[in-house]
C-alpha cells in the first residue's frame, strides 16, 4: 500500500495526519501507527483512522517537556486508538543554584469514531464517542448482521512531568579575609581603641553575638579601629558600621597610615549618610605606599557637632595588589611590627643583610627564642621567608616556625616550616609554606632553634610574607 502523500489510497480516512506524522494507513481491518516522536517538545501525531474495526495506535509522545499524543479514532465500529506514551523529560542545564523544571505529562488517548450501523434487519453496534471511553449507539440498520462495537476510550494517565535539571554549581567560595577577627567574635585581638572609650558589646551585633563599639566621643575622628598589613600595594577593606545619634548622620570610612619617620598620612576610604541603628557597608581601595609600617582602619565622622556612638562589626581585608605584606620586614623603622619571643629585640646596624639595618635578638637563654614578626591572622597559606645570621663558634641549625593562637579557647601551635644548617657570621635564607587556620587571632613568624645547647645572638633581616593562591 503506498504510503501517504503518494499515490495511494484515494480514501482520506486512511491518512488522517500530514506525512511527518503518520507513519501509514489502515487497510480492511488493519490498524495504522502514529507517527513517530516529534523532537523539542512537540506532541506526537495522531493515529490513523481504520475501516473494518482496525486498531488505530496512537503515535508516541515527543521528546520534548511533557508531550502527549491523541489516540486514532474508528471507522465502522473499530476499536479506538491507545494512549500515547508519555513525552520523555526535558533536562535543562543545572543554573546558578536552581533547578529545571519538570515537563508536563501526557493526556488520555482519544476514543474510538462512532461505529456505522450494521447489516438490514439487524441492529446496529455501539459506536465509541470522540475523547471518552463510552462507545455510542449505533444507527439502526436494515436486518443484517451486528454492527462492530465503537472503539474504547484510551486509559487515562496521570501527568508525569519531566524530571528537572541537576542544580548548578553554587558560587565559589569569596576570598579569604587577612583579618582573623574582622567579627569580633574571639575578642578584640586585631582592633585598636581610636580615641574614646572602644568595647566589644553583645547589644548591636550585626551577625554572630559581638561587635565594636566606640563610646565618650567628643570628636569627630575618634572611631572603632582595626588594623592592616603594611605592605606597599592595594587593599580592599569593608566593615558594616552603625550609629546612634538622633538623625541622618554622615559617617566615613578612613585610614591612617605611617610611613618612614613617622609621616602620617590620613586616606578617606568611603563616605556615606547614614539613619540612626541601621547597618550600612562601607568599602573600598586602600592603596599603601613604599617604606610604611603602621595602617590603621577608623570609622568616624568627618565633621558635625554631634558625636554619637559608632558601632562596628564584620571588618573584611584582602590584599589585591601586594608583593610582601610585611612592611616593615628590613626593620629599617625600628621595631614597628616586630614582637619579642623570648628576648627584648632591638634594632642593630652590625650586621645588615639589605639597608642598613636587621633585628638582634641578644642574651638568648634557650633554643626557642629568638626574633619574631607578626602575620596576618586571616586564615589561608602564605609564602614566607627570612634571612637570618648567628654568631656562634660553628656551624648551627637554624630554623623557620611560627606560632599561632586560634579558636575560642585560644589554642596554642607551634607549626615547623624549614630549617637549614648556617656558619658563623654567613647570612642564609629561611624560606617555606605557612598554612594559617580558620579563627586566629595572633600569628608570629619566629627564627629559632631546636635541641641545640648553644644559644648564639640571632639577627634577622628582610622578611617578606605573601599570601598563596
Amino acid at each position: 500500500m503506498a504510503a501517504c502523500g503518494d499515490d495511494g489510497p484515494s480514501d482520506p480516512m486512511l491518512c488522517l495526519d500530514t506525512p511527518e506524522n503518520c507513519a501509514g494507513s489502515a487497510g480492511m481491518g488493519g490498524g495504522g501507527n502514529g507517527g513517530s516522536k516529534a523532537q523539542g517538545g512537540k506532541s506526537g501525531g495522531s493515529g490513523g483512522k481504520s475501516s473494518a474495526g482496525g486498531t488505530a495506535n496512537g503515535g508516541d509522545g515527543g521528546d520534548g517537556s511533557g508531550g502527549s499524543s491523541k489516540g486514532g479514532s474508528s471507522t465502522m465500529g473499530g476499536m479506538g486508538g491507545t494512549d500515547g506514551d508519555a513525552g520523555e523529560p526535558n533536562l535543562p542545564m543545572g543554573g546558578s543554584d536552581s533547578e529545571g523544571d519538570g515537563g508536563e505529562g501526557p493526556t488520555a488517548g482519544a476514543g474510538g469514531d462512532e461505529g456505522d450501523g450494521g447489516a438490514p434487519d439487524t441492529d446496529g453496534g455501539e459506536g465509541g464517542a470522540p475523547d471518552s471511553g463510552t462507545g455510542g449507539t449505533g444507527n439502526t440498520g436494515n436486518t443484517g448482521n451486528t454492527g462492530n462495537e465503537g472503539g474504547a476510550a484510551g486509559a487515562s494517565i496521570e501527568p508525569a512531568g519531566g524530571a528537572g535539571g541537576d542544580s548548578g554549581d553554587p558560587d565559589p567560595d569569596p576570598p579569604l579575609s587577612l583579618l582573623g577577627n574582622g567579627s569580633l567574635e574571639l575578642g578584640t585581638s586585631g582592633w585598636q581603641q581610636y580615641g574614646g572609650t572602644f568595647a566589644r558589646t553583645t547589644e548591636k551585633a550585626r551577625t554572630g553575638s559581638y561587635a565594636g563599639v566606640t563610646t565618650d566621643r567628643d570628636e569627630n575622628w575618634q572611631g572603632p579601629s582595626f588594623v592592616l598589613p603594611s605592605g606597599e600595594g592595594d587593599y580592599q577593606v569593608s566593615v558594616y558600621a552603625l550609629h546612634t545619634g538622633a538623625e541622618d548622620t554622615e559617617l566615613r570610612l578612613e585610614a591612617k597610615i605611617v610611613c618612614s619617620e613617622d609621616d602620617e598620612t590620613y586616606v578617606t576610604i568611603d563616605t556615606k549618610e547614614i539613619p540612626p541603628d541601621e547597618w550600612t557597608e562601607f568599602s573600598g581601595t586602600l592603596t599603601v605606599p613604599d617604606d610604611c609600617h603602621t595602617v590603621q582602619v577608623v570609622v568616624n565622622q568627618p565633621g558635625g557637632d554631634d558625636f554619637p556612638d559608632i558601632y562596628a562589626d564584620d571588618a573584611w581585608a584582602l590584599d589585591a595588589d601586594v608583593e610582601n605584606l610585611a612592611g616593615n620586614g628590613g626593620a629599617e623603622f625600628g621595631k614597628q611590627g616586630w614582637q619579642d619571643f623570648g628576648c627584648m629585640m632591638v634594632q642593630s646596624d652590625e650586621y645588615a643583610h639589605s639597608d642598613a639595618y636587621s633585628m638582634l635578638c641578644p642574651e638568648r637563654g634557650d633554643a626557642w627564642m629568638g626574633p619574631s614578626y607578626l602575620m596576618p591572622t586571616g586564615a589561608g597559606k602564605y609564602s614566607v621567608s627570612a634571612w637570618v645570621l648567628h654568631t656562634g663558634e660553628e656551624d648551627a641549625p637554624i630554623q623557620l616556625s611560627a606560632k599561632t593562637v586560634c579558636g575560642e579557647g585560644a589554642d596554642e601551635d607551634y607549626p615547623f616550616i624549614t630549617s637549614t644548617t648556617v656558619a658563623p657570621e654567613t647570612w642564609a635564607q629561611l624560606s617555606g609554606t605557612l598554612t594559617v587556620p580558620q579563627d586566629c587571632t595572633l600569628v608570629q613568624l619566629v627564627v629559632n632553634q631546636d635541641g641545640v645547647d648553644e644559644f648564639p645572638d640571632l639577627y634577622v633581616d628582610d622578611v617578606e610574607i605573601a599570601r598563596k593562591p
